[in-house]
């Protein structure tokens, strides 16, 4: 009895270094018939034989749901995912005929286009002969004319202005337009936004 438990368990080992070991589990066969690590462990996850003789399974798949929507948008399947997956677009362009129509439309001499914490910017138009009501602010600003002629008083100091002219106005500075010959198209830059530095807000 015991010769014969010998030879067959000299006969499996010979099998098993032959032609791999088979994982009837539904592994992969292992080719290269690699033995079980100390403990019963199979180094390195391959298939194999565990300790108690009972076959152990190789490395499983990955599981797939975590990225299975950005699969699926990236072939095409959900356009709408994977716009929403893409960083939004660092810049922001206008042109200022688009600019001019909408303030134009609505009837306002100021329309503001860009806000963000740390800037604002508007269209400011003045007609020829038109007061500038505005109230100094509490931000810095910047006028840059991109079109018309006229005069511009801040502080104390008085300036003529035409196309191409910038004029920086610090926070707080009364400042006016006036004696506008041609009608008066300015770019305004406020830092931080407009309105931002007002108590309360």
């Amino acid at each position: 009895m015991a010769g014969e438990a010998v030879a067959a368990g000299a006969g499996v080992a010979c099998e098993a270094v032959a032609g791999g070991v088979d994982d009837p589990a539904g592994g992969v066969d292992d080719p290269a018939g690699v033995a079980p690590a100390a403990g019963g462990a199979v180094a390195n996850g391959a298939a194999g034989i565990d300790g108690d003789g009972l076959p152990t399974r190789g490395p499983q798949p990955m599981a797939t749901s975590a990225i299975a929507p950005v699969m699926s948008a990236a072939r095409g399947r959900d356009r709408r995912a994977m716009a929403q997956m893409l960083p939004s677009s660092p810049m922001k362009a206008w042109e200022l005929d688009h600019v001019k129509g909408i303030r134009a439309a609505a009837g306002r001499p100021y329309h503001e286009f860009l806000s963000v914490p740390d800037l604002s910017a508007g269209l400011y138009v003045l007609e020829v002969g038109a007061p500038d009501l505005q109230q100094p602010h509490t931000e810095d600003e910047l006028y840059v004319v991109m079109e018309g002629r006229a005069r511009v008083t801040v502080g104390q100091e008085v300036r003529e202005v035409s196309a191409g002219s910038l004029i920086f106005v610090a926070a707080t500075e009364p400042h006016h337009f006036h004696d506008i010959v041609e009608r008066l198209v300015l770019v305004v830059a406020f830092g931080p936004a407009e309105g931002s530095r007002r108590a309360g807000v």
